[in-house]
């Protein structure tokens, strides 16, 4: 019996994601308005009383989505964070160039962050849904700010640069360098480009 409920818990949680799967792939080249339910049954596979179970509506969905995309993003810098090393300016510095090259090999990935940077739409039934999400864009902003208070606390930072300026001015930077990515499809090697560009913003940091 357990292993049935297991079983089945499974089944469920890959039809949630097949259903995410699909609302990412239709709503990087649609807007969210002129997508239907019916719509994204057919591109999951699966019947409209699927979607129903797992979410009212497709706000939920834009929802999920977005929470799907933080909570990879969350666990990834704190498992990093997790693990303190002496020189932690060379450790974000590795964490970006690796976030960089996953945005061009994960296309679930590729695809979330086109939806929440490049195609970013709050308005109509999807206002509800802003604050909350830009309370999580903090929520990252504040584990980056730790790596940088780090840094400034083992003298590792230029003299006179405050961690919290460093935050937002490294997550600027990071969403610059996926905007124009995301926005300039087979223009931009991650691969080729991911190296030096994150070179250029940590170069002058170091005391």
């Amino acid at each position: 019996m357990e292993n049935k409920l297991r079983r089945t818990r499974e089944e469920a949680e890959k039809t949630r994601d097949d259903i995410l799967d699909a609302a990412a792939s239709l709503l990087v080249d649609k807007s969210f308005h002129s997508i239907s339910l019916e719509m994204v049954a057919r591109a999951a596979g699966v019947t409209r009383g699927a979607i129903y179970w797992h979410f009212k509506n497709k706000g939920e969905i834009y929802d999920a989505l977005h929470a799907r995309l933080h909570k990879s993003f969350y666990e990834l810098i704190t498992g990093n964070l997790a693990i303190e090393q002496p020189d932690s300016l060379q450790q974000l510095q590795d964490f970006f160039t690796g976030l960089l090259l996953n945005i061009e090999s994960d296309q679930k990935v590729r695809n979330e962050l086109t939806i929440f940077l490049l195609n970013r739409d709050y308005s109509g039934k999807l206002a509800i849904y802003r604050e909350k999400h830009e309370e999580k864009k903090q929520e990252i902003f504040g584990l980056f700010d730790i790596y940088f208070e780090r840094a400034k606390a083992k003298g590792l930072l230029t003299a006179g640069l405050d961690s919290r300026d460093m935050a937002l001015a490294f997550t600027c930077y990071l969403d610059g360098i996926a905007l124009h990515y995301l926005s300039n499809p087979g223009k931009f090697n991650m691969e080729d480009r991911a190296l030096p560009l994150v070179h250029i913003f940590f170069e002058r940091l170091r005391k």
